[in-house]
């Protein structure tokens, strides 16, 4: 009898930890690739975006979703080029199996971990970007993105970074330009992605350091136009002020403020000349209100 009770609690465990392996799933939803139409209603608005995943010889990117409910959730992840178009990629889950397609159901169980390792980009981009939707019950999951550095097919660093919710501004810091020690030139990469169905506009304001507080004015302003709805801009520092040098004399740090007439997911990532190990960059998002002197001032998100 003992045996025979032990053989059911056996088969019964087993039985379990074959239901709770089960539970999670990933499934093709499309295969399709050109123009994108996003889930309209409430769902729409459940969203969370990566950026920039790089997916070629030299980076290679993956992403962590973390279910954190003590419930079975559903999540959608639409993958898309630059421009907003759907785009067509090859990724291994954790159990190394593949999956190809352009957009993909996950199902996580509770506080389960799906992993996505992005192997090919097969429309011919060297870089995607990710929507994530949900019900608003569903809504309970983070996003971790890792950005692994090769070179001669051996990797170098990885770097890992967390998606938050978009918003319309934000700020990113910017530090020496040459570093101190290695004497190498620095610079920040930044992704920014319209999460909106309109075009968006994002005004760039650069402000120094601060110190004694006389940083109340920027010192240049740019504007990045056009980006379309669901594409994004990449670039550097170097690209938004050409002349960030100049512009920031003796001050060896300083931040940019991007207020955007849209929604918007950030990425920013640090590099230096000769190096392939990066580092993550704090997105600071906030919105804009007036305190009790009537002053409009930043309040930053909590």
């Amino acid at each position: 009898m003992k045996k025979y009770n032990l053989l059911c609690l056996f088969c019964t465990v087993l039985f379990s930890m074959t239901m709770f392996s089960q539970a999670s799933e990933i499934t093709v939803a499309s295969d399709a690739t050109g123009a994108y139409t996003r889930p309209t209603g409430k769902r729409a608005t459940v969203l969370k975006v990566v950026p920039h995943m790089a997916v070629n010889d030299s980076w290679r990117s993956a992403v962590l979703v973390r279910n954190n409910s003590n419930r079975t959730i559903a999540v959608t992840m639409d993958v898309l080029n630059s421009d907003g178009n759907l785009a067509q990629v090859v990724f291994y889950d954790g159990g190394n199996n593949d999956f190809r397609g352009s957009s993909f159901n996950l199902s996580l169980s509770p506080f389960e971990i799906i992993v996505m390792e992005f192997d090919q980009i097969l429309t011919g981009e060297r870089n995607v970007q990710a929507f994530f939707y949900s019900e608003d019950f569903d809504s309970e999951y983070s996003i971790e993105t890792t950005y692994s550095s090769f070179e001669g097919g051996a990797k170098n660093a990885t770097v890992g970074v967390f998606s938050d919710v978009p918003g319309p501004n934000f700020l990113v810091n910017v530090d020496q330009r040459v570093d101190s020690y290695s004497e190498r030139r620095k610079f920040r990469g930044i992704a920014v992605t319209n999460t909106s169905n309109n075009n968006c506009d994002c005004r760039v304001n650069l402000y120094d350091d601060g110190i004694n507080g006389q940083n109340a004015q920027p010192l240049l302003t740019v504007t990045i136009n056009n980006i379309p709805s669901g594409g994004k801009w990449l670039g550097t520092t170097y690209d938004i002020f050409s002349n960030i040098d100049t512009l920031l004399g003796q001050a060896q740090y300083g931040y940019m403020e991007f207020v955007c007439t849209q929604n918007v997911s950030a990425l920013g990532l640090a590099f230096e000349n000769g190096s392939q190990i990066s580092t993550s960059i704090p997105v600071d998002y906030f919105s804009f209100a007036q305190n009790k002197d009537g002053d409009t001032v930043r309040k930053m998100r909590r």
